[in-house]
């Protein structure tokens, strides 16, 4: 083993080894921008998908790959998806990608084609190829065409890495291209679902809510869908961080009488600034708030259900959150519904019994009530300036 330096003074030449050391050094792989190799549906949707491409230099066609190589794609590329197998669906990679095969190596954006399966996985990089994944196509049986709600977008953001000395914090800063670019729709089946599944389609659920809602972009400019088999959810159900202008669904049951088959422990939402709207499940948890808010901007709970015996609340709104619950059943819990910090609550048509309080607010929140509520010993309680009307 020896110290040795890939620049020195008195030194004669350099490789493009040197030079791909030093880049590997400061650039972690992935995309340069979210315009850049976008993988999308053809025009007239067909067994193809495009790659955008720019002018080099130029957002849209910018990458860089494991080692310090740096490609781009300077025009709109059309990759051709072999024919779907009849019977199974498959999981084809689409990747930006150097081949060291060849003499001298060549750039390419390439399809690497799934094997066709019950439950298909995602082909692995062939030996060979120094590449980064762009997206993965799902392709059902005897599909003849490809449509953007089958493309899942995994490209990387390419970032710098921090260069602090001794500093045991300093960490790669790449982020994931974390934009949602069509509408979109999972499922998810508690019983034959499986979290190695793309969730598409209802053949090809995820087993829990909680990977759904992970496998979503942060910003959501789209309507996303959740579509929920009825079944038993052993889970805390997490919404956190999202962005946008779209809309975040939660499907369970259509009605309080469905709801009872569409069961979770609790629910948890935290800094979301779109509309989330989930409808038809039920809370069994005793050990914590049935479903808490918390820094959102407008969620909307219908038909949902929250009735186990608790010391905590049924729904409980803070920090300036606005919300809806229409049509709900809250019973045998400290408070039915509470709104504190500048909460803004509206209370619907509920129902629900032996709440030792049903209505609480304080600093600032606000209740409006609208048809019947939920009952309980004690029906409101207003302090530190809230409002009950």
């Amino acid at each position: 083993m020896s110290v040795q330096a890939t620049y020195y003074a008195g030194g004669t030449g350099y490789t493009p080894a040197d030079m791909l050391q030093r880049e590997a050094d400061w650039v972690s792989p992935g995309v340069l921008s979210s315009s850049d190799l976008v993988v999308a549906q053809t025009t007239v949707a067909s067994m193809a998908v495009t790659v955008s491409g720019a002018a080099q230099g130029q957002v849209g066609g910018n990458a860089w790959l494991p080692g310090g190589y740096r490609i781009f794609n300077d025009a709109l590329a059309t990759l051709a998806i072999t024919t779907a197998n009849a019977t199974n669906p498959r999981i084809d990679l689409i990747v930006a990608c150097i081949d060291t095969t060849t003499s001298p190596y060549t750039p390419s954006v390439k399809v690497i084609t799934g094997t066709p399966a019950a439950s298909p996985t995602v082909p692995s990089i062939p030996a060979g190829l120094v590449a980064i994944p762009l997206a993965q196509i799902y392709v059902a049986a005897n599909v003849t065409s490809i449509v953007s709600s089958n493309i899942t977008d995994i490209r990387v953001k390419a970032g710098l890495i921090a260069q602090s000395g001794d500093d045991p914090i300093a960490a790669q800063l790449s982020e994931r291209v974390n934009k949602s670019t069509v509408a979109l729709t999972y499922y998810v089946n508690s019983t034959s679902g499986s979290d190695t599944n793309d969730g598409l389609t209802s053949g090809t659920a995820f087993k829990t809510i909680q990977h759904a809602i992970d496998s979503l972009p942060q910003v959501i400019n789209h309507t996303v869908t959740i579509n929920i088999s009825s079944g038993t959810y052993n889970e805390t159900v997490n919404i956190n961080g999202f962005l946008g202008y779209g809309t975040l669904i939660l499907n369970g049951g259509t009605s309080l009488t469905t709801a009872v088959n569409y069961i979770v422990g609790s629910i948890s939402m935290l800094n979301s600034f779109i509309p989330i709207n989930i409808t038809g499940l039920t809370c069994n948890s005793t050990s914590t708030t049935s479903i808490s808010i918390t820094y959102c901007n407008y969620v909307k709970l219908l038909y949902c259900i929250a009735t186990a015996s608790s010391s905590f609340f049924g729904v409980f709104a803070s920090r300036n959150s606005s919300i809806m619950v229409s049509n709900c059943t809250l019973s045998n819990k400290a408070t039915a519904i509470k709104g504190s910090y500048n909460a803004h609550i509206i209370s619907d048509s509920n129902s629900g019994a032996a709440n030792t309080i049903v209505l609480a607010v304080d600093y600032g929140s606000v209740i409006a009530q609208a048809g019947t509520q939920p009952t309980g010993t004690t029906a409101t309680s207003v302090t530190y300036g809230g409002v009950i009307r």
